[in-house]
């Protein structure tokens, strides 16, 4: 696994554990 596909491959979890968050405020809050 070479440097770029690393970073992509972090950067994809770090936005579903983004998503993830956001989701769970929203439905807290609802």
């Amino acid at each position: 696994m070479n440097t770029q596909n690393k970073k992509s491959f972090i950067t994809y979890i770090a936005i579903i554990a983004v998503i993830l968050v956001i989701g769970n405020i929203v439905s807290r809050n609802w």
